[in-house]
């Protein structure tokens, strides 16, 4: 294929991104990826891959679309628990959007069952490879009943119509078999490299905060760890501190404790106590990003549209995934704004049933 071929073809695939749904613009730049010489210009189908990634996120976005007017449509009368057993995690719907293209299936497929094995679902904290341990203790008991079976089983538990597909088309979990193998050859010290994980996040995310805050990050993520009992895993996994240095630390401790509690220490606790019940983490637990919003919703909500105002509080609703977010996002409103904004809390509360 000459070179001004592949250049038309991916001129066609911008095309079909930008003039179609992204339902409708899938199988269309699949087809087109799969045309272009795999030796052409590498970082060009490097950069389709991404856009196809991106047409991935987007119809997981629709899918979010439908379930949301479904949950707050009056006139269905269903339950957000009803919307929710029967969407799953959106595998039927977006197999119905693409109907009989069972590239666009598989495609979708395997994204899914990508991010459960990573725990990078969106808007899901759902980690494969985590459950996996739960169930089995020993990597010879997992070889014995099978990883495959085990994968499907825990798939089939949170979207039956994926954990369907993926049974009856074992493609989809042969194109993954790199990152199963890493799961197998990494069985022995997941526990540990997963506590390793949890602690850097967790000690970035302090960090992070405090330097948003001018807070003295040192004192405060020292405070933290005496307080929660975790100094020795905080000098274990930082990379600033030692065992030798343990007066030094006990002295910045003592230091530290003479300082005022305020709603900042109060949400770094909340935090860590976040951390804390986490098995599994792969990125920051911080909710920071509720603040942009919230404040952009409360200064502007007298100006806005009964619709803007709903669009908006599901905005903040996407971003509730525990009740420790809900009571850090009702504590940041009441303390800076001193009142409760009735449509956050209304579709919050309708989220929690």
């Amino acid at each position: 294929m000459e070179t001004t071929d592949n250049n038309k073809i991916i001129d066609s695939f911008y095309d079909a991104i930008n003039s179609r749904s992204p339902f409708e613009s899938l199988p269309v730049c699949l087809d087109l990826y799969n045309k272009i010489n795999s030796d052409y210009k590498n970082n060009s189908k490097d950069q389709l891959s991404i856009e196809l990634r991106n047409l991935y996120i987007f119809c997981l976005n629709e899918v979010n679309k439908i379930s949301y007017q479904l949950k707050y449509n009056q006139e269905l009368n269903v339950s957000c628990r009803e919307v929710n057993n029967r969407i799953k995690l959106g595998f039927s719907i977006m197999s119905n959007k693409v109907k009989e293209d069972y590239m666009s299936k598989e495609f979708l497929a395997y994204n899914m069952v990508l991010d459960l094995l990573n725990g990078t679902f969106p808007n899901y904290d759902i980690n494969i490879e985590d459950e996996i341990h739960k169930k089995f203790h020993t990597k010879d008991k997992l070889q014995k009943y099978g990883i495959n079976k085990a994968i499907i089983e825990i798939v089939n538990n949170y979207d039956c119509f994926l954990g369907d597909f993926i049974s009856t088309n074992l493609n989809v979990l042969k194109k993954l078999k790199k990152r199963i193998k890493e799961i197998e050859d990494n069985y022995d010290v997941f526990e540990e490299e997963k506590e390793k994980n949890k602690y850097k996040i967790m000690i970035d995310d302090i960090n992070d905060f405090c330097d948003s805050k001018g807070m003295n990050k040192e004192e405060t993520l020292l405070r933290l760890a005496a307080e929660y009992h975790i100094l020795n895993k905080i000098i274990k996994y930082s990379d600033d501190y030692q065992e030798k240095d343990y007066f030094v630390i006990k002295d910045i401790i003592i230091s530290a404790s003479r300082n005022e509690i305020d709603f900042n220490y109060e949400y770094l606790r909340k935090l860590v106590e976040r951390y804390l019940k986490e098995r599994f983490v792969t990125k920051k637990l911080s909710v920071e990003i509720f603040k942009e919003k919230v404040d952009y919703f409360v200064s502007n909500f007298d100006d806005m549209t009964i619709k803007e105002q709903l669009t908006r509080s599901k905005d903040i609703l996407d971003l509730i995934k525990s009740d420790d977010d809900y009571d850090y996002l009702i504590d940041y409103i009441c303390t800076n704004y001193n009142k409760k904004v009735d449509n956050i809390l209304k579709f919050i509360n309708k989220k929690k049933d």
